[in-house]
């Protein structure tokens, strides 16, 4: 087992409770099927990169061990969806992009349920000790 260093006032095992509860709210939220954790991560990516409403370069956008070509089919089923939003080129190309509106409030929906859920646990082992 890896041996990994963090600096946050916080517990592995409430690091791990937190993941294990934003993985349900996201499968709660969303269609079965209908956003991989790639596509996921590629959405929170834009989220922490993009300001307010600012379109951030496409090329920036890196994920890594997703080759360019996965990458521009991820874009483009994230727009089909209507989670992301941008410029394109002149071969209907993404060159800027950001997470729309609807976008946005998924991620604040899962983010507001797993905060929720990670608190009804914590209170349930607070409340068993």
């Amino acid at each position: 087992m890896t041996n990994y260093t963090y600096n946050l006032d916080i517990s592995r095992e409430s690091l791990l409770s937190f993941d294990r509860a934003l993985r349900g709210a996201r499968h709660r939220a969303l269609p079965a099927g209908s956003l991989s954790d790639l596509l996921w991560e590629i959405l929170t990516e834009l989220e922490l990169r993009c300001e307010g409403d600012s379109l951030c370069l496409v090329e920036d956008l890196s994920i890594p061990n997703v080759p360019n070509a996965t990458l521009i089919r991820c874009l483009a089923v994230l727009e089909k969806d209507g989670f992301i939003e941008g410029k394109k080129d002149r071969w209907r190309m993404f060159t800027e992009i950001r997470p729309s509106a609807v976008g946005r409030a998924l991620i604040g929906n899962v983010l507001a349920e797993a905060a929720a859920s990670f608190e009804r646990r914590s209170a349930a082992r607070s409340v068993g000790e």
